[in-house]
């Protein structure tokens, strides 16, 4: 029996046309795609962290080096169910701050529902120029040059978030608008993850001030990546809980004795604000304003968690023993610590700018209490997941 040929494969020139059509068409579409996005990426190679725009859900994300991209952003306006918009205004950056905070932090509030985060810098005391490059180049960060910084008090803050809470080019567009700094985030109750939802539960009030819980950046437990939601604050989960100097026992403590930050409508109060509040106003203004600082609402803060000197954190963090940092997973994949739940913290040891002495309850040794906060791994983690529903 003889051998059968092999047939040979071969294409007429108009096929041969089209597949070269289609193919050319393929790699227009991706080039259009993908530039502005290897744009943001190559533009910060060498200098800053590199961003994978890629991935919108990745099974962990580290928001330190991976922030919320432009396009993220997009899918995130696009998948939104509330009309409701809010903006966070961030007062003046000085010092050493490092980027890698500063991207976990606009990551967060992004998450959280604000549409946008405005920051002022102070260009004689920051080198700003190279990070706001890469900062500048996210679809929802507005960096711009603090002209206030030379009068008024601690580096114009003042002036700048009434700039951010009235002028039209910043927050005054905006529904609602906070100011916080880097180190503060905000915390909406246990079972609420964005501000949308959690300002249309009480429609009515026009102003929130939110009190502070301090957080130690001293004492760290271990964590796994998976029980890590990304922001690099889920290890630090001791607590010295509510803020109140003067008046540690107080029931509730508005104003600068709480160290409160505002969330308010600019629309309603075009007035000058104080960046912790006033106490006239919601003494005033009946039902609409309202001060949290307990379970309802808070701010949680880890004081100068986005300070470091040549990039080096403030103090080597003390883990607490072998038994404290023993982990297990619960029902539902909650991160707990063992035992104990508690530790005390030396009164003199640095806490930020605040004295803790002042608005703690000392205990008779002369050591101020700690307290494991065990909703926090659950609640960053919580927010984080608004990045998959995107």
């Amino acid at each position: 029996m003889a051998p059968q040929k092999k047939r040979k494969l071969w294409l007429s020139s108009s096929t041969f046309q089209l597949l070269l059509s289609l193919l050319f068409g393929c790699i227009v579409a991706i080039y259009s795609f993908d530039v502005p996005l290897l744009r943001e990426i190559y533009a910060s190679k060498g200098q800053h962290p590199t961003t994978d725009q890629r991935s919108f859900a990745p099974s962990h994300r580290d928001f330190l080096t991976e922030p919320i991209t432009s396009l993220e952003d997009a899918a995130l306006r696009a998948s939104a169910t509330s009309n409701i918009t809010a903006a966070v205004c961030h007062p003046t950056l000085f010092g050493n701050i490092t980027l890698n905070r500063i991207l976990s932090f606009v990551s967060f509030y992004r998450l959280l529902g604000f549409g946008h985060i405005f920051f002022w810098y102070e260009e004689e005391s920051l080198a700003w120029s190279p990070t706001s490059s890469f900062l500048g180049n996210l679809s929802y960060v507005t960096l711009s040059p603090n002209s206030h910084s030379q009068r008024g008090g601690y580096h114009g803050q003042n002036e700048v978030q009434h700039s951010c809470r009235t002028e039209a080019q910043f927050g005054a567009s905006y529904d609602w608008v906070l100011v916080v700094d880097a180190d503060e985030f905000l915390w909406l109750g246990p079972n609420v993850t964005t501000i949308q939802d959690f300002v249309v539960q009480t429609p009515h009030i026009t102003y929130y001030s939110f009190g502070k819980w301090q957080y130690s950046t001293n004492r760290a437990i271990s964590i796994t990546e998976e029980d890590d939601a990304g922001f690099g604050l889920d290890n630090l989960p001791f607590t010295l809980g509510r803020y109140c100097y003067s008046r540690p026992n107080s029931y509730s403590c508005p104003d600068w004795q709480g160290r409160s930050k505002i969330l308010s409508m600019p629309s309603r109060y075009p007035e000058a604000i104080g960046v912790h509040g006033s106490s006239d106003i919601l003494s005033s203004r009946g039902h609409e304003a309202v001060h949290y600082d307990h379970h309802e609402a808070h701010i949680k803060e880890w004081p100068g968690v986005a300070e470091a000197p040549h990039g080096q954190s403030i103090r080597p963090l003390e883990f607490v023993s072998k038994r404290m940092t023993e982990m297990h997973l619960a029902r539902g994949g909650v991160a707990q610590v063992k035992e104990p739940r508690t530790y005390t913290e030396s009164k003199d040891v640095y806490l930020g700018v605040h004295w803790q002495a002042e608005a703690y309850p000392i205990l008779p040794n002369g050591t101020l209490l700690l307290m494991y906060d065990d909703r926090l791994s659950t609640w960053f983690r919580s927010v984080a997941a608004n990045l998959r529903c995107a």
